[in-house]
């Protein structure tokens, strides 16, 4: 799932400055929910380069809200108080809102998906978070207090960065991971650019030469891919695991589900 939690300087990975920043500091009452939005609304109108502004800002909305009642709410249990600091950077190809705030610290990974038959509520702020954003994280600041990074690319040339290459090989679809990492940060952009690749697809081949890491999202995801193609009477095999990976795969049995190739020569034969 994504929401790792790391200690580090918030923003400290961004790899361009922005071009635009604006603060702004609510109280922890669900009052303030409106007030984030309306400000949210007011400061993406300086964002000229997105041509589905409604769109992205209503999605922007929607991700704040969740993120910011679940702040209010988790940290109420505990009787903290204080501000919760909302950041948004504008980038020239994406949008970053960062929540920093006091209390005890969330871990997103023991939160349970929400089930769409009705039988358990709890869970969809969450999915619709990872739903609409691309990439989530929460961990600590130097000083020892909470952050929310929530970060949305605003144009598909910059969304689809995972895939590298897509070619057709001998009748197979060969797709290139570029991702050196597919875990709980990538999977859901990896996904989401991937399901279009495997529809109507018989015979796919992943290369994963270029992945040096996978965790448990990072498998849950290739699963999911498998179970794609295999539904419509297709196969889909691997190939270039790294010793890392492919220790991984053996820990938890995996390579008994998938056919794993040295190289993608090698798996695109094994369709002959």
């Amino acid at each position: 799932m994504i929401g790792e939690t790391v200690e580090r300087k918030p923003n400290a990975a961004a790899q361009e400055r922005p071009k635009e920043s604006f603060r702004l500091s609510i109280t922890r009452h669900l009052d303030s929910l409106l007030t984030l939005r309306e400000w949210l609304a007011q400061t993406m109108q300086s964002h000229p380069s997105e041509r589905q502004k409604n769109d992205l800002i209503f999605h922007l909305q929607l991700a704040v809200q969740e993120a910011a009642a679940n702040i209010i709410l988790h940290t109420a249990l505990s009787g903290s108080g204080g501000e919760i600091d909302v950041t948004i950077c504008i980038y020239e190809s994406a949008v970053e809102i960062q929540f920093i705030y006091d209390g005890p610290a969330f871990d997103s990974t023991i939160v349970a998906p929400p089930d769409f038959d009705g039988s358990r509520t709890s869970g969809f702020g969450l999915f619709i978070i990872q739903e609409l954003m691309d990439e989530v994280e929460y961990g600590r600041t130097a000083d020892h207090k909470n952050f929310v990074r929530l970060k949305r690319f605003v144009d598909e040339r910059s969304r689809k960065l995972m895939i590298a290459i897509e070619e057709d090989v001998s009748g197979a679809t060969v797709v290139q991971l570029t991702a050196g990492a597919l875990d709980a940060k990538t999977s859901k952009a990896f996904r989401d650019e991937i399901k279009e690749t495997l529809q109507g697809k018989k015979q796919v081949v992943l290369d994963l030469s270029q992945t040096t890491f996978v965790d448990s999202s990072g498998l849950g995801i290739l699963i999911a891919c498998l179970k794609k193609v295999s539904a419509t009477g297709g196969d889909m095999k691997l190939c270039g695991l790294n010793d890392q990976v492919r220790a991984l795969f053996e820990l938890v049995r995996m390579h008994r589900i998938f056919s794993i190739y040295n190289s993608r020569d090698e798996a695109v034969r094994a369709f002959r």
